[in-house]
């Protein structure tokens, strides 16, 4: 087994308030509207794209996004 148990415990515990965008991970919920427009600039940019269309029509991976939570 590769996962180690106390980490595993660990994300258990903070899972019953990471959605919650009060609770103590405010400060990613805070940051990630910024990430989120960072992240579609520069897609549209790459692609040439309007940055008004954001990520319509477009299928995206979303690989080690820091919690999830820009793949909400």
């Amino acid at each position: 087994m590769t996962a180690i148990a106390a980490e595993i415990e660990r994300f258990n515990r903070l899972s019953a308030t990471w959605w919650d965008s009060l609770g103590p991970m405010r400060p990613l919920h805070v940051v990630n509207a910024l990430r989120l427009d960072y992240v579609v600039e520069q897609i549209a940019s790459h692609l040439g794209r309007d940055t008004a269309n954001g990520l319509n029509g477009l299928r995206i991976l979303d690989v080690g996004c820091g919690g999830g939570l820009v793949a909400q």
